[in-house]
């Protein structure tokens, strides 16, 4: 069976000046690969989503960053967030029960700008470089997500079911993925198949 090693570096913020170095300004920004948005919480750091990249990570991060600060993402109250509870401020604009456009979500900034900003600054990257192909990439990180989702407690709850991964074709030969972490996140596995 092949094998793939992934070694995951982190946590980096979206934004310099936080608690943690920011991705933008990390030389593993340039990279691309597997990475892992998480939440510090008083347990550990617990993922909240699962993507992958060709483009360098940073550049994707601050996609991301345009996207959750325009209200196409959902919003959650940050104190229940950072215990890994998930009570919604903001349905954002994609998936069950989202809304048809950003125009409520504008409409309502002026009450949503501070759970906005502290969201931002509580979101956390772990990044994990690869040169394989998009649809190995894709592999790992449906299997990742798939693993997150199976676990018991905080770790699976915290996932989104609304987001879709491509995981392995049966036709596919699977792979064996081996981490390793600078920083595990809570339910970051040692080895998984892809």
């Amino acid at each position: 069976m092949e094998t793939i090693e992934l070694d995951f570096s982190g946590p980096f913020a979206w934004l310099p000046g936080e608690a943690v170095p920011s991705l933008a300004e990390a030389p593993i920004g340039k990279r691309c690969g597997i990475y892992l948005w998480t939440v510090p919480t008083e347990a550990g750091e617990l993922v909240y989503y699962v993507g992958e990249t060709g483009r360098p990570f940073a550049r994707r991060m601050e996609e991301h960053l345009s996207e959750q600060l325009s209200g196409r993402y959902r919003l959650y109250e940050p104190t229940a967030f950072l215990r890994g509870e998930k009570k919604l401020l903001w349905p954002g604009v994609y998936g069950p029960g989202s809304e048809p456009s950003v125009a409520g979500f504008v409409q309502q900034l002026p009450a949503l700008a501070p759970a906005l900003v502290l969201i931002v600054r509580a979101i956390r990257f772990h990044v994990a470089p690869t040169t394989c192909d998009d649809r190995i990439r894709r592999r790992i990180e449906a299997a990742l997500a798939q693993h997150l989702r199976e676990q018991d407690g905080d770790v699976g709850a915290f996932q989104d079911e609304h987001v879709r991964y491509v995981p392995r074709r049966p036709n596919e030969k699977p792979i064996l993925v081996r981490f390793g972490w600078q920083q595990r996140p809570l339910g970051g596995p040692d080895t998984i198949e892809a």
